[in-house]
């Protein structure tokens, strides 16, 4: 009696359609994925053809930045959380408008968090300033 013998078992792995297969996972995950944009400040930059607005100087905060980030608020050093604490109080309200004076060599950080701080506390008309050295 003669025995059969089984097709031989291929011991390759067919890699022909592989390509197409990671192609197909790439453009799947492309599509499904969520893509995270860091959002920046949004500041509301005034009109070029209004004049400038005359603000009196009991109405305005001034925060100074310092070349080596210090804060200093109407003349007085004040770390970040203590000008949080000043700008929750009522007597902070009596004053609407903040002028930001930044040193050109502080750390954009410092400038982003104490605008933060602001519009926390709802303030939003806020000015920008460079400090001449």
């Amino acid at each position: 009696m003669k025995i059969k013998r089984l097709a031989q078992i291929s011991s390759e792995i067919p890699v022909a359609s592989m390509s197409d297969i990671a192609f197909l996972l790439i453009v799947f995950f492309m599509i499904v994925a969520v893509f995270s944009l860091e959002t920046g400040l949004s500041l509301r930059l005034p009109d070029k053809d209004k004049p400038p607005l005359k603000v009196s100087d009991q109405k305005i905060i001034e925060l100074r930045i310092s070349r080596d980030n210090s804060l200093k608020l109407n003349g007085d050093s004040v770390s970040l959380e203590e000008l949080g604490d000043y700008l929750s109080q009522p007597v902070s309200r009596n004053r609407q408008f903040v002028a930001i004076q930044a040193h050109a060599k502080s750390q954009y950080k410092t400038a982003v968090l104490v605008i933060e701080q602001f519009k926390r506390n709802g303030f939003d008309k806020i000015s920008l300033k460079k400090q001449r050295p």
